[in-house]
C-alpha cells in the first residue's frame, strides 16, 4: 500500500515536471562592459550603454522590467518595461550613465541592473514562476582625454590661403606684363 502511494507521488511529480518544461523560457543579457573591462568616463561625462536583452528559448514573448538597484545616483534606464519577442537576441534597452563633475579620478561604481519577467495577471490561471537576472555594470572614472592640438589653427590656414591667392595674382600679373611687352 505504501509502495503504491510512493509510485503515484513519483508519477505525479514527473508529470508536473514535464508540464513545467513545456513553458520553459530563458532570459539573457549582454553588453560591452564587465569586471576587468569597465566603462571609462571622465568627471561630468555621460554615456548611453545599450543592453541587449535576449529571449532565445521557448515560443512565448516576454515582458521584462529593467531596474537600476544600485548606482542609481549615476545611472537610470530610458524605460522600465520591454516586450521581448520569442527567439530573438536583438532587443536593446538603454542605460543612461552620467558621472558627476566633482567626482575624484579613480572612483569606481558598480551599477546593478535587475531584469525580471512580468507575468500576466490573469485571474483563474495557475501561478507561474518568473525569471530574474541581476548583472553588474562596472564604471571607472578616469582623467579627461587631452585633445590633440590641430596641426594648423584657423589663423594659420587663413594666412596660407591669402598668400597662395596673392601668389596666383602675382604670377598672372607677370604673365600679362610679358604679353604687353611683345
Amino acid at each position: 500500500m505504501k509502495q503504491n502511494k510512493t509510485i503515484k507521488l513519483l508519477a505525479l511529480f514527473t508529470l508536473a515536471l514535464v508540464g513545467m518544461l513545456s513553458f520553459a523560457s530563458a532570459l539573457g543579457v549582454s553588453y560591452a562592459y564587465y569586471d576587468g573591462h569597465p566603462l571609462l568616463l571622465s568627471p561630468g561625462e555621460s554615456a548611453t550603454v545599450p543592453v541587449n536583452i535576449q529571449n532565445m528559448i521557448g515560443d512565448q514573448d516576454l515582458t521584462v522590467t529593467l531596474k537600476v538597484t544600485s548606482g542609481n545616483e549615476i545611472a537610470s534606464t530610458s524605460s522600465s518595461s520591454y516586450k521581448i519577442k520569442a527567439n530573438t537576441a536583438n532587443t536593446f534597452a538603454n542605460v543612461l550613465v552620467k558621472v558627476p563633475s566633482d567626482v575624484a579620478i579613480g572612483t569606481s561604481y558598480n551599477v546593478m541592473l535587475v531584469l525580471s519577467t512580468v507575468n500576466a495577471n490573469n485571474q483563474g490561471e495557475m501561478i507561474s514562476v518568473g525569471t530574474a537576472l541581476e548583472t553588474n555594470l562596472p564604471i571607472t572614472v578616469v582623467a579627461p582625454k587631452e585633445q590633440p592640438a590641430p596641426a594648423y589653427d584657423s589663423t594659420t590656414m587663413w594666412i596660407i590661403t591669402l598668400l597662395v591667392i596673392l601668389l596666383i595674382f602675382w604670377i598672372v600679373f607677370k604673365m600679362m606684363n610679358k604679353k604687353k611687352r611683345r
